[in-house]
């Protein structure tokens, strides 16, 4: 399940990023989150030195 809270999944696998949590079972059962937990979880954005 580490590809829902991860949209970009293999490119953190291939440049050894850290990974979002599994979401909770609400996130599946809970109907009254609406789409929250499917489709809102962010790229991973590399921080840049000066």
């Amino acid at each position: 399940r580490l590809y829902i809270s991860n949209p970009d999944l293999a490119e953190r696998f291939e440049n050894d990023w850290p990974v979002n949590p599994i979401p909770g079972h609400e996130v599946y059962y809970n109907s009254v989150l609406g789409g929250k937990g499917y489709n809102d979880y962010p790229a991973y954005k590399t921080v840049l030195g000066n």
